[in-house]
């Protein structure tokens, strides 16, 4: 295991916008953990990104506490930085009916 609860970790490699995220291990999920075979945490942090759980990554909305596999955790030792690196992202214009429906 990477990481153990009340620790802070940087989530890594979960191929979402939460990478780089600092987040404090909550708890194990230990029903997602035998349902699924491997470790899963509950995490607790700032401006997360939820997901619903299913086989597709669908997006939810920002949420505060969510899950992430040990695999996507990588903890943080109180000697080292701590800072949130995630990327910032630009928002869009929204696209109005008719250029969505594609002339429809």
């Amino acid at each position: 295991m990477n990481v153990k609860p009340g620790d802070l970790a940087r989530v890594v490699n979960s191929g979402s916008i939460n990478d780089g995220a600092i987040v404090r291990v909550v708890r194990a999920d230990f029903y997602l953990s035998f349902s699924c075979g491997v470790q899963i945490w509950e995490i607790e942090g700032e401006n997360l990104l939820g997901f619903q759980i299913g086989p597709l990554m669908i997006p939810k909305g920002v949420v505060s506490r969510a899950i992430a596999p040990d695999q996507c955790l990588r903890r943080i030792d109180p000697d080292e930085s701590a800072r949130d690196e995630r990327e910032p992202i630009d928002l869009v214009e929204p696209v109005s009916l008719e250029d969505a429906c594609c002339g429809v």
